[in-house]
């Protein structure tokens, strides 16, 4: 290859398109999209350990708060006293696992749902993995405890029979956006 013989020629060859589609298709080229299920052996590992792990939300059912592909979640080691409105990751009888909101709870099973979703399940505490400890929407990382953002849930809640038709409005206006 020839050296180029003045300053700007070697900065044209540096900025190539030829060297930034190769970068690109390098960097694509190491994500890898792993199951849940397949890396919660070393999520439980690590918050046993007493460290936190983050994931990238997949699915629709915690929409508007999470959205599939954009929010990272990180997880923390879940404590005795998890409470209302609290978002869980657990293991159902399947063997799925899932991210859902406490809405309630009695004894030692939670009433779980998912903030897009107009049906809970019951969780027993044993099944429950992790506890969200914060998320990322884009570029702001908001604290699962933050009272703007719990009064925001409370208030999704409070409105839960008009659910169905917000979500509608909240998906429509995000497509055109």
């Amino acid at each position: 290859m020839r050296t180029p013989s003045t300053p700007n020629a070697r900065r044209r060859t540096w900025t190539d398109s030829s060297r930034n589609s190769w970068n690109t298709n390098w960097c694509s080229m190491n994500r890898i999209a792993v199951s849940i299920a397949d890396m919660m052996p070393v999520i439980e590992e690590k918050l046993a350990a007493g460290g936190e792990a983050t994931i990238t939300v997949k699915g629709t059912s915690m929409s508007p708060f999470f959205v599939d592909g954009k929010t990272r979640v990180t997880l923390k080691k879940p404590t005795e006293s998890l409470k209302k409105y609290d978002v869980i990751l657990y293991e159902t009888d399947n063997g799925t696992i899932t991210l859902h909101r406490i809405v309630g709870r009695k004894g030692e099973y939670f009433r779980t749902e998912g903030d897009g979703l107009r049906f809970g399940e019951v969780v027993a505490s044993r099944s429950v993995k992790a506890v969200v400890s914060s998320f990322q929407n884009e570029d702001r990382i908001t604290a699962s405890d933050d009272p703007q953002y719990l009064r925001r849930v409370r208030l999704w809640h409070v409105f839960r029979p008009f659910r169905r038709m917000l979500l509608w409005w909240w998906r429509r206006r995000c497509k055109t956006s």
